[in-house]
């Protein structure tokens, strides 16, 4: 695993993050559950660095991943 240093700076960060997840439908309790993991995470890591990417959480239900990816 990396070390705590390697992370340490701003530099490093992404500018933009997307999350595609399923959010409906079979698997849509799962998606739900990672989406609100993921944003408790980066609101911890917001409030701690004051400055964080941008999300964009992508329903992808029943969708061709790569038709939501484009």
């Amino acid at each position: 695993g990396a070390s705590v240093e390697e992370y340490s700076t701003t530099a490093n960060l992404p500018k933009k993050i997307a999350l595609l997840l399923p959010l409906q439908g079979k698997y849509g309790e799962s998606g739900q559950a990672i989406r609100n993991g993921f944003m408790a995470a980066f609101y911890a890591q917001k409030n701690q660095q004051h400055s964080a990417p941008s999300i964009k959480v992508l329903d992808t239900a029943g969708q061709n991943i790569d038709a939501v990816y484009q």
